[in-house]
């Protein structure tokens, strides 16, 4: 079963319309909502809610498996979408964090100072991480509060005279 906590994800990125139910049965098979403890009641008001995504779509789960949307993050990776995934820390197994993922596959993970907190770093991360400067080090710790990988967008399917 695992350990099970809170996550949130917002994706962005182009999407080709003949993927959309393919990643609407992503979302359904994550049990994922549009706010926490929400789910869309029919498909149609899920793809009206992808489709609203103008500064990416944010999608919320409870009870999630080690805080990871495995098919969903599956799913954006194959295709190119970029997300924000920030999941809540489970006891002394592990913190809480944000990964980013780009559209060009790079994956950036910070820990939060508490469960959907600011980004932080610790002396291993700042020792890792090698800033030159406190400027660096802020700009770092910025990105990761700040990102958001921009609108889903759902481009039209072609029609049948092109």
């Amino acid at each position: 079963m695992g350990n099970r906590v809170s996550a949130s994800i917002v994706i962005g990125g182009q999407a080709p319309a003949e993927l959309v139910d393919a990643l609407c049965q992503a979302i359904e098979d994550e049990r994922l909502g549009p706010d926490w403890g929400d789910s869309f009641e029919t498909r149609d008001e899920l793809v009206a809610y992808l489709r609203a995504g103008i500064d990416g779509v944010d999608l919320y789960g409870t009870e999630v498996n080690a805080g990871e949307f495995e098919t969903l993050q599956a799913f954006c990776v194959e295709h190119g979408l970029a997300y924000r995934l920030t999941y809540d820390g489970y006891g002394g197994e592990w913190g809480p964090a944000t990964r980013l993922h780009h559209a060009d596959g790079t994956e950036e993970t910070c820990s939060l100072d508490r469960d959907g907190g600011d980004a932080c770093v610790c002396r291993d991360d700042l020792a890792r991480l090698g800033f030159a400067s406190i400027r660096e080090l802020r700009a770092y710790l910025e990105r990761f509060d700040c990102f958001r990988p921009g609108p889903l967008v759902i481009a039209e399917a072609a029609s049948a005279s092109d």
